[in-house]
């Protein structure tokens, strides 16, 4: 079974997450990128899940950690950015500076896109 790492500062959010998963696969939640990064050695997810604006740690900042993990590690996990803030999300996608961000995906978002959007990645 795939794993999923959730990483939001918002609770409902990762409940939610967690919830839409959690039939399909092996879902952890980490509420900042700190302990997400804490969880990556410990759960080896095939995919991290992680809002833009977070306390702590941004989900750039996590994509560019986990990168060197991958690098380290060997593996090749990959990345959905989710944002409220949709300009900015574009903002991002269109510079392209961020090629290891496999995905971006606008909150609210359609479930069924997500799932089929996650599916496609986890192939």
């Amino acid at each position: 079974m795939k794993r999923i790492l959730v990483v939001d500062d918002d609770i409902m959010i990762r409940k939610v997450l967690k919830i839409i998963l959690e039939d399909r696969y092996e879902v952890e939640i980490a509420e900042n990128g700190i302990v997400a990064l804490e969880g990556l050695e410990k759960f080896h997810p095939d995919m991290v899940i992680t809002d833009l604006e977070m306390t702590a740690m941004s989900g750039i900042e996590l994509a560019e950690e986990i990168e060197c993990f991958d690098i380290l590690n060997k593996s090749n996990i990959k990345i959905i950015l989710m944002s409220g803030n949709y300009n900015e999300l574009c903002r991002i996608e269109e510079s392209a500076l961020y090629k290891n961000i496999d995905a971006f995906v606008s909150k609210p978002f359609n479930v069924i896109n997500f799932l089929a959007k996650i599916e496609v990645l986890l192939r």
